[in-house]
């Protein structure tokens, strides 16, 4: 009789054992020692691959055993990046695969074999004590990754007969069998398809005693086969689960080490795909964002191991979720998807979304972190982790403290003098002075102007020391923060649990983060007396003077975020469930910190006696003689974000096919001042997702491997709005193992968050340039909520093309086209002055003077309003590639890659109404950021022994400034490396824009001097990193 596949298999291991060729073998050396860890490379791969991409890491043979496996052979694995052992990144390679095992044959004398082959056959070391026989069924289905055994009995106390011990080198079925000789009960085992064991008594039917072993693991190609009574095997056509479709950038944990990152932010830099990175300092709370295409900070969704996010608390100007509140040392990796095709996040992913997965596998180590830069921006971190993995689940947890030093702006050029004149721009220093009431000349003077020196010899004041119609000029941003002062302590911790078959999961997030943004001293403004001690003019005067004696104005930002996530996946017959529930809240409180009392400093200004007057002609006024009566008393403003998120879902296979459905319910509260209250909105989402091949490649077609179409709709429903259904529709084209091709188109759809509907108006200081006047002034830049927001929509397009080779060559290239309608936007206050006519209720001014009016020109400005309004149409187009090799020498592995966007039309209009017409923003730039033609990302990897180095070399071109001037071009070299003296110690070095590239001027950046999108103004950073695992 015909000998059957699996006696087959078995002759071929056993071949193997006596160190036969085998297939998919690589002639290269082999290590000497097995415990050796090896930096891995594999990117995601079909099956076939990725094994031999496996054997030339490591020099060892690989082997797909049983035929069966061949239907998984295009199925993609990995990537596995990392240093493990040849075994742990084995197991991690073929994890996916539901019904191999990751096998490795030890042989006596010689190197031993990795294989893929059925649990069932795959050989193993093994160590079961003595124990009851339950319990010596459930160790042997942990030491073979979860194999499916039932045990059927008649008797209940023959469970618990004791057996073992049992050890050596042996499949499952061969352990089974010596159980089954030890007890001598006449207990049998078979296989049962698809790929469990049974042991059960002879002739049982109905067994009294059932106990399962389910298979613990999520897989994604199961390999269905069943055993005929003939004991022949059946291959039947694999349901091989298709994920949701298109592009997705995996960005690992050892690229994200590799390029010195502090902070999420920090990272996004080094992706060419990122339309612009504001610096730490561009919002006072040091909240940052990711930017991609340069759509919006608002217009990504970021999800937390696939869970979406809520707007976050500290800076209400944004409806955002702001990326600083994570600790990078927690992100295990990154998964970024441009192309807003899934169907599971919902609304507000129009630019994609960022899933940031948190790190569940940690040992001990305690890692600290020390960072500078000229002048200030002091990072000192310390992180501490601990975790534990065991046969039935894991627990992990990392505490990390994140300090931010300051950076003022006296400690850069362009902040530190403002006369931007000396390159062709405008003069934003602020002008102060003594000014006569009735606008006639001052006493003693021929002016009804003049200004106090910046610098005189006395304290006291004399009037031949002014400078007579000639105001004092000050460069207010030489106070103000470049980048704030900070502390973040966080905490993230997981645990996994499976049982039978129910795999748990929980997830903890707590941030607690304090922020302090210095502004400029405060402006007292106001009539005074003509006996105010130190007025040498003797005379009722109008005087502007910043007390500089005084602390800066500064805000204060402190925030909590407390995080939850309890998950449960189980099988539902044949098709696979999950629930999740989600709960979030973060508190914050704001307040500005040395602002004036209106009253106290009029008082101060009027007064006589020394104790109670404002010496405003002082060297510098304002300090500690100053009354107390002029500070007024903080008023500190909380806003919560918080909601709870219950996700269900089941997905499974309808013959070829997999559909997946699930039902969402979400509600997201906003808790804002008194006056306003607690705002709510609840979601009723629906959504379906399904994959059908329409070509598999035993088809054996020319040119087509493997053909899948997706298609997804969800149906959302707010309770403060309408209900939106959107569709996605995409196909998949494998040409070949080695060329995939994959395009889509989906609409989208956005809703106004609760922030932008619902905010009390926010006043902030702010320096802006008055075209009508002519000046440079600080005034109130308010910005708030408008409940008359509609809903933004689009409609994407992306088509993929990637090319990978097994010898570690890949290349990419993704065509992108976003359209949307009614975007949301706070309108910047350039565009708000330039429009006054237009839009006169957003901008305030002071009632005009008399020599304002002898002059034609407005009063001062008071504020300027840029509350949120729909600012009408985007459309934009363009490319990504990416080109990826690495390969070995003498020397060591490197591994060169360069990615590139380029961006062909990028159109928009930035005020309400369909009616404007839409201008191109490419190469121009912009308030709203700059988009330049094309962003490039080089970079030269190295690993040799202990040692590794990473130099990239980001790059921009140059692009026009408002005014039609050239900006220059940039390029920032950055160099880290690492050494690791032993295995539990690793030491880092490394520094961003190693020749200290100071930005180059830009009328973009108004008062800055710079363009903030594209610079940032710290410049050289350093950083040392020591790592010790315990």
């Amino acid at each position: 009789m015909a000998m059957d596949t699996w006696q087959v298999a078995g002759v071929l291991g056993v071949a193997l054992l006596l160190g036969w060729g085998v297939t998919n073998a690589v002639d290269v050396s082999v290590p000497a020692d097995d415990g050796d860890t090896f930096d891995f490379d594999i990117p995601a791969l079909p099956l076939r691959s990725a094994t031999q991409a496996f054997a030339k890491h490591i020099g060892r043979d690989t082997y797909i055993g049983h035929g069966a496996f061949e239907a998984c052979g295009n199925f993609v694995v990995g990537p596995v990046v990392g240093r493990f052992t040849a075994k742990e990144a084995w197991r991690k390679l073929t994890a996916p695969i539901c019904a191999a095992s990751g096998a490795v044959i030890e042989r006596l004398g010689d190197a031993p074999v990795y294989m893929v082959d059925h649990p069932w056959v795959a050989e193993r070391e093994i160590r079961i004590g003595r124990a009851s026989l339950i319990d010596a069924l459930s160790d042997l289905s942990h030491q073979f990754d979860a194999l499916p055994i039932d045990y059927r009995a008649t008797d209940i106390e023959e469970a618990q007969t004791v057996v073992g011990p049992i050890a050596g080198t042996m499949s499952p079925e061969q352990a089974l069998e010596r159980i089954e000789a030890q007890l001598r009960s006449g207990l049998r085992h078979r296989r049962d398809g698809p790929y469990a064991l049974v042991l059960e008594s002879s002739g049982v039917e109905n067994p009294s005693y059932v106990r399962r072993y389910l298979y613990g693991r999520e897989c994604a190609c199961p390999v269905r086969i069943q055993a005929l009574a003939s004991e022949t095997v059946l291959v039947v056509r694999p349901a091989i689960v298709e994920r949701e479709g298109g592009s997705v950038a995996r960005f690992t944990r050892r690229q994200i080490e590799s390029t010195g990152a502090a902070t999420l932010p920090q990272f996004f830099r080094y992706l060419a795909v990122n339309g612009y990175s504001r610096p730490e300092g561009y919002i006072a709370s040091g909240a940052q964002y990711a930017d991609f295409r340069g759509l919006g900070r608002d217009t990504h969704l970021v999800t937390i191991n696939g869970r979406r996010t809520l707007p976050s608390a500290n800076n209400v100007t944004s409806s955002a979720f702001d990326l600083n509140t994570i600790p990078l040392p927690a992100v295990d990796h990154i998964d970024l998807r441009l192309d807003s095709a899934s169907m599971r996040t919902g609304s507000d992913a129009i630019a994609g979304t960022i899933d940031i997965v948190t790190r569940r596998e940690l040992d001990g180590a305690v890692e600290l972190r020390y960072g500078t830069a000229n002048g200030g921006a002091r990072e000192r971190r310390a992180t501490v982790s601990v975790g534990h993995q065991g046969e039935a689940g894991s627990v992990a947890a990392l505490f990390d403290y994140f300090e931010l030093g300051g950076l003022l702006g006296s400690e850069r050029p362009l902040s530190r003098d403002q006369n931007y004149e000396r390159y062709g721009g405008r003069d934003f220093r602020a002008a102060f002075a003594i000014r006569s009431i009735d606008g006639t000349n001052l006493p003693g003077l021929q002016t009804p102007l003049a200004g106090v020196p910046l610098t005189r010899d006395s304290d006291a004041l004399s009037i031949a020391e002014l400078m007579p119609g000639e105001p004092q000029r000050v460069s207010l941003s030489s106070y103000q923060s470049l980048v704030p002062n900070g502390t973040r302590a966080s905490f993230v911790g997981s645990a996994d649990y499976a049982w039978r078959g129910v795999v748990l999961a929980a997830d903890l997030l707590w941030a607690k983060r304090d922020t302090t943004y210095d502004y400029y001293p405060a402006i007292a403004s106001g009539i005074v007396s003509e006996t105010l001690p130190g007025n040498p003019l003797g005379a009722r005067v109008w005087i502007d003077v910043p007390l500089t004696g005084a602390s800066s104005m500064q805000q204060h930002v402190d925030s909590e975020l407390r995080r939850g996530v309890l998950s449960a996946k189980a099988p539902v017959g044949l098709w696979e469930g999950e629930l999740a529930v989600i709960v979030s809240k973060e508190t914050a409180e704001a307040w500005v910190g040395h602002t004036l009392d209106a009253a106290g400093i009029a008082a101060a200004l009027s007064a006589s006696a020394e104790d109670l007057a404002l010496d405003v002609f002082a060297r510098q006024p304002g300090g500690a003689e100053a009354p107390v009566s002029i500070w007024a008393q903080p008023i500190k403003q909380r806003f919560t974000s918080s909601g709870s998120h219950v996700l269900g879902s089941l997905a499974g296979t309808i013959g070829p096919a997999h559909l997946q459905f699930g039902i969402e319910q979400r509600t997201e509260a906003m808790q804002f001042s008194a006056a306003v209250g607690r705002i709510e909105r609840d979601v009723h989402g629906r959504f379906a997702h399904l994959a059908v091949p329409l070509i598999e490649p035993e088809s054996r077609i020319l040119g087509v491997s493997k053909l899948t179409a997706l298609a997804g709709v969800r149906r959302d429903a707010f309770s403060d709005g309408e209900a939106v259904t959107r569709t996605h529709m995409e196909l998949k084209w494998a040409v070949s193992e080695r060329l995939l091709i994959d395009g889509n188109v989906a609409q989208q759809y956005r809703p106004p968050s609760l922030f932008e509907l619902n905010l009390p108006a926010v006043a902030v200081p702010g320096q802006i340039y008055d075209p009508r006047r002519k000046e440079a002034v600080s005034a109130l830049i308010l910005s708030g909520g408008n409940p008359n927001l509609q809903s933004t929509t689009g409609r994407t397009t992306n088509v993929q093309a990637k090319y990978t080779t097994v010898n570690g060559f890949s290349a990419a290239l993704n065509y992108f086209s976003i359209r949307l309608w009614d975007r949301i936007a706070v309108l910047p206050v350039p565009l708000v002055l330039a429009a006054e006519e237009q839009l006169p209720e957003r901008v305030g001014r002071e009632p005009a003077t008399a020599q304002d009016l002898a002059a034609n020109r407005p009063g001062r400005i008071n504020f300027v309003n840029t509350t949120r309004d729909n600012v009408g149409r985007l459309f934009t187009q363009g490319l990504d590639m990416s080109l990826r090799m690495r390969f070995e020498t003498a020397l060591g592995a490197w591994t060169p890659q360069l990615d590139v966007t380029w961006i062909d039309i990028f159109k928009y209009s930035d005020v309400p109404g369909y009616e404007v017409p839409m201008t191109d923003r490419v190469g121009v730039a912009s308030m709203q950021g700059t988009i330049t033609p094309w962003r490039a990302v080089a970079s030269l990897g190295w690993q040799g022994g202990a040692w590794e180095a990473t130099a990239y070399l980001r790059m921009i071109p140059g692009y026009q400034d408002a005014d039609g001037s050239p900006i220059d071009s940039q390029q920032l070299l950055d160099l880290n490396v690492s050494y690791a003296p032993s295995k539990h110690v690793t030491l880092k070095f490394g520094v961003t824009d190693l020749a200290d590239t100071s930005p180059h001027f830009a009328n973009i950046g108004a008062a800055t001097g710079y363009d903030s999108s594209q610079w940032d103004p710290v410049g050289r950073r350093l950083m040392f990193t020591a790592r010790v695992s315990l």
